[in-house]
């Protein structure tokens, strides 16, 4: 098992909720390779190690992990890709460090320090406020006495971090919060916990006895459902007089908290509560076809922005296949120049070694002219002595 260093991913999203995140990126010592990954949130993951659709699910890393809790509280719509989307978080080094096998087989997935610095910075991560009262596991649900109390039970799409109340009643008399809880999760077991309420307002709550918006900031929380209680010293009974079929019906609720806030504030107008005559016009036709409307609005919208996926999915599916088709001419060119190159200075060696034949050939030729132009020069003078010897 080696550890590599990844320049950057190609692509690192989540397709559907609570799905495993995918990693893509290019081989380090094979730019041609690209290899694939499954990292799951958190490090204690059963499915670590699995293989899911012919690819192994790998362990994240402390800081990827805590990266991912990151871009998981900005998901508004999926599949989520995240903002580093095929470029380089940081441009002068690595972005991620990998395990890898032999086999390409990615078994731990972790960001580089400067690049989650990068991130955090890029995604104005700021740590949580602090109160000097932590959160408290409550084990009866006792409020004290006096006024009038409501408790409203606030169930969220899925579990998501949480952070700050915002509540903006339509009320004659002042309201207060007197408590709020949470639990993590409706599904299995998990304790309801209560954030302790300081007793003064601060800058960052406002919650005592007040017709004006209720808030209260606190420390990051895991939350799936909320329960609130609310506290009025003064208050009314008013009577609704409500069909069965339309008792569920949100548009009729926000349509009589409408009504209800006109002619209960209005103190001139001698009415005090909403009228049979105008809950029937209320809950008529008018209502529908307004509804209608906006789910036809909303459901063009939709339409609109699946094609904008399209087209921006498409779009980023050509450039990794422009740049594949890229990679692969640059690696048949560099092959190519590569065995042109070769071929060359193989016959550069041969025309070296043949010279130097020749010119060892030549060196032997002189070599033995000399010595026979010694001997015949020899013989000459031999034959000249013999011929003046005789004549």
């Amino acid at each position: 098992m080696a550890k590599l260093y990844v320049e950057y991913a190609l692509s690192f999203g989540v397709q559907q909720f609570e799905g495993l995140w995918k990693i893509q990126y290019l081989h380090p010592y094979d730019a041609s390779l690209k290899v694939e990954a499954w990292v799951p949130m958190t490090k204690d993951d059963e499915r670590i190690g699995d293989e899911i659709a012919d690819i192994v699910v790998a362990r994240p890393g402390d800081k990827l992990a805590e990266v991912m809790g990151w871009l998981y509280d900005k998901i508004t719509r999926y599949p989520y890709y995240w903002p580093k989307e095929g470029t380089y978080v940081d441009k002068f080094g690595y972005d991620f460090e990998v395990e890898i096998n032999d086999n390409n087989v990615t078994s731990n997935v972790e960001i580089s320090k400067i690049a989650y610095d990068i991130l955090k910075e890029e995604l104005n991560i700021q740590p949580p406020s602090v109160i000097d009262n932590p959160e408290i596991e409550l084990g009866t649900q006792t409020i004290p006495g006096g006024g009038v109390l409501i408790k409203l039970l606030v169930t969220l799409d899925h579990s998501q971090s949480v952070s700050e109340l915002n509540i903006a009643p339509f009320t004659k008399y002042p309201m207060e919060l007197v408590s709020l809880m949470y639990e993590e999760d409706i599904e299995t077991y998990h304790p309801l916990k209560e954030l302790v309420l300081p007793e003064q307002n601060t800058e960052s709550k406002n919650f005592q006895q007040t017709t004006e918006s209720i808030r209260f900031q606190f420390p990051l929380v895991i939350a799936k459902r909320f329960t609130i209680i609310l506290r009025q010293q003064n208050a009314e009974k008013n009577t609704y007089l409500v069909n069965a079929e339309n008792a569920n019906k949100k548009s009729l609720w926000d349509a009589v908290s409408k009504r209800e806030a006109e002619v209960t504030l209005d103190t001139t107008d001698g009415m005090d509560t909403v009228s049979a005559e105008d809950l029937n016009k209320l809950s008529g036709w008018d209502l529908y076809l307004e509804q209608i409307q906006k789910y036809n609005e909303s459901l063009a919208q939709w339409k609109k922005d699946v094609q904008t996926y399209k087209q921006k999915l498409a779009e980023r599916e050509q450039a990794i296949a422009d740049k594949k088709v890229e990679e692969t001419r640059y690696a048949k060119a560099s092959s190519e120049y590569r065995a042109e190159y070769n071929a060359a200075v193989k016959k550069y060696k041969t025309q070296v070694t043949q010279y130097q034949e020749n010119l060892s050939a030549y060196n032997a030729a002189v070599t033995k002219y000399e010595k026979d132009l010694k001997i015949y020069n020899k013989y000459l003078r031999d034959y000249q002595d013999w011929e003046k010897a005789w004549t």
